[in-house]
């Protein structure tokens, strides 16, 4: 476990947006899981978490007694944590007997870039400039959960069986499968929906908000109060996809393109074999899969592929 997602970890304890299995299992690793060997890669990371630590118990003197997660509750997490770091265990093990919770990474984009993150399940993730994105390195369990600090542009790979849940601040977004974008400020959080259905969640009042294409809700965090905004103006989308490669409508355009636009959004090499490159498609693949956009143009031009790690490879005897 890095010193990062271990930040991660306590921040969403201290601040009441933890899930409640990440809740549950660290409680009761701190009511009696030691003795575990460390989880830190080395002393310097070692380290630095124990500074971290005694920077948030320094910090919780402060903290206002209204806060969702009790006083003594969050010293108990902080005194604790600290004890067992100090003694050179890890709290990657707090998770019950014969289970171990799944390494976590958290991605930071530059104050001027936007950087594309693809996820286990084949979600995309448009990282906008000065965000942070925290998820596993595979998603396990019945739900797929990931936290966001900043703005971000969702496509989430469509799985019935298993939910998506984006925590942010003290909303959470739930999806099966569409796109999506979330911006959080310090006086409010924006959920704006591109396509399909979006359900946003108050943490603190279980407050419940559904949501359609192009329409938005606006959560103000001094007040809690969820404001629903109706259908905008499509030129409005434009402003959440600026500087991404989400759009993918293509009118009377070569595979040959084709194939560097999917080279380009899904970071994979692709290879045409027998005369396709000529071939003209007018189609729509914004909000698709890898996979789904080769069945369509697979099926468009009697063509077959296969893919190998990041190799695509289309055959096909040419246009129709």
């Amino acid at each position: 476990m890095t010193t990062s997602e271990f930040e991660a970890l306590l921040a969403r304890y201290e601040h009441g947006t933890c899930t409640p299995e990440e809740r549950i299992r660290l409680e009761r690793w701190l009511d009696g899981r030691t003795g575990k060997p460390s989880a830190f890669a080395d002393e310097a990371e070692r380290a630095a978490t124990e500074s971290l630590l005694l920077t948030r118990i320094r910090q919780s003197t402060s903290m206002r007694t209204s806060r969702t997660i009790p006083m003594w509750t969050v010293w108990r997490v902080a005194a604790s944590l600290l004890l067992l770091v100090a003694a050179g265990y890890g709290v990657w093990y707090y998770a019950g007997p014969g289970m171990r919770v799944e390494a976590t990474h958290m991605r930071a984009s530059k104050p001027d870039a936007i950087e594309k993150v693809m996820l286990a399940d084949g979600t995309l993730v448009w990282l906008k400039p000065g965000s942070r994105l925290t998820y596993p390195d595979r998603f396990t369990g019945s739900t797929r959960e990931v936290s966001l600090e900043g703005e971000a542009l969702f496509e989430v790979a469509k799985d019935a069986g298993h939910p998506f849940l984006i925590h942010c601040g003290e909303l959470t977004t739930a999806v099966l499968g569409t796109s999506f974008n979330i911006r959080s400020t310090p006086e409010h959080t924006e959920v704006f929906v591109l396509t399909g259905k979006v359900s946003v969640t108050s943490q603190p009042t279980r407050e419940n908000v559904e949501l359609l294409p192009r329409e938005s809700v606006v959560y103000a965090h001094a007040t809690r109060q969820l404001q629903k905004i109706g259908k905008q103006q499509e030129k409005q989308a434009e402003v959440y996809i600026k500087g991404t490669e989400y759009s993918m409508l293509f009118e009377n355009i070569t595979i040959g393109e084709i194939a560097r636009r999917i080279e380009g959004k899904f970071n994979v090499r692709m290879t045409l074999e027998g005369p396709l490159e000529g071939c003209m498609i007018t189609a729509d693949f914004t909000d698709q899969s890898l996979s789904n956009t080769l069945d369509i143009i697979a099926e468009t031009v009697t063509a077959t592929y296969t893919i190998e790690e990041d190799v695509v490879v289309l055959r096909g005897s040419g246009c129709q």
